[in-house]
């Protein structure tokens, strides 16, 4: 009788880990859904879709931080910037309590900016009130001068 309610109980605190897609690129070169709401355990994937060309263009995925939008967070994940259709890069959460902001690290946009300047942006918690917003954030990338944080 012990070990069943043990067993039990242990069943019980086991956490189902979602498997979360996040699209790169695709028609609209950004990350869709911009901000998504991930536990400890969860899977984000992102991953890199074609154009209405029918290539992924140049896209990656690299953590930044919401005060600067288009740098790279020292010591954060990075991509590969991806050419080809369908690759994934998956991002393991181990700790939900504090948002995870990243940007397209690519440098090859037509107007002459960074994917990030164009707002190719997203974040994994990001808060939906107080400061930083997902909206400002986009805001930030927007307004983000193009220092070369991205290139090589």
């Amino acid at each position: 009788m012990f070990a069943r309610l043990a067993l039990a109980v242990v069943a019980a605190s086991v956490v189902q880990a979602e498997y979360i897609t996040v699209t790169v690129g695709g028609k609209d070169g950004m990350f869709v859904p911009r901000n998504v709401q991930a536990k400890v355990g969860d899977i984000v994937s992102f991953l890199f879709t074609p154009n209405a060309l029918g290539n992924t263009g140049n896209h990656s995925v690299v953590q930044t931080s919401a005060e600067k939008p288009c740098t790279p967070l020292k010591g954060g994940f990075a991509s590969p910037i991806a050419y080809w259709n369908y690759a994934n890069f998956d991002l393991v959460i181990t700790d939900a309590t504090y948002p995870i902001w990243y940007a397209c690290g690519s440098t090859d946009n037509l107007n002459g900016d960074d994917h990030c300047q164009a707002g190719e942006v997203g974040a994994i918690n990001a808060p939906t009130e107080g400061f930083p917003t997902m909206t400002s954030f986009v805001t930030a990338a927007i307004a983000a001068p193009h220092d070369g944080a991205f290139d090589g």
